[in-house]
């Protein structure tokens, strides 16, 4: 064997060894998929709200075009009968709204204040995420066991 087929055959054991590799990183790149996911157990905190509301929604304007992606970055499984992110943990979900897409919508449940909870959302937003100048639209209302459910939509600009 020459210095030249042993390169070759090198060379070819690489791209067999990179294959398994590749497969895992595409794997990796999709959160899982149910069609019966739901959200998690435990109640929502506005903190991780925000975090994942400026991940999937605010930076991924305009369309919205890499909120699955965005979603990897994070306990979700997404139901795909309903086309909502659940969050595995938590009492929070996400969902783009519209075809073509035109809104991204959090929900989460938290026991707290409403008042209290969006101001703390925003704040968090703002240092997160300072100079964007988005227009987010909040709505709070009671859940069937008395805790609050906030909603945050963003429209695509």
């Amino acid at each position: 064997m020459t210095a030249r087929h042993v390169q070759n055959a090198l060379s070819k054991l690489k791209a067999l060894a990179i294959l398994p590799v590749l497969a895992i990183a595409t794997a990796c790149t999709q959160v899982p998929q149910s069609p019966t996911a739901g959200p998690g157990p435990v109640d929502a905190n506005p903190d991780t709200a925000a975090q994942i509301f400026n991940a999937m929604c605010l930076t991924q304007q305009p369309g919205f075009s890499g909120t699955a992606q965005a979603a990897t970055k994070f306990p979700f499984t997404y139901n795909s009968t309903f086309g909502t992110y659940y969050h595995n943990e938590q009492n929070l979900s996400v969902k783009l709204i519209g075809n073509p897409v035109e809104t991204c919508s959090i929900v989460f449940i938290t026991p707290a204040d409403a008042n209290a909870t969006l101001a703390r959302f925003g704040q968090v937003l703002n240092a997160i995420n300072p100079t964007d100048d988005s227009v987010v639209v909040v709505r709070a209302s009671r859940s069937t066991d008395g805790k609050n459910l906030l909603n945050a939509r963003l429209s695509a600009q």
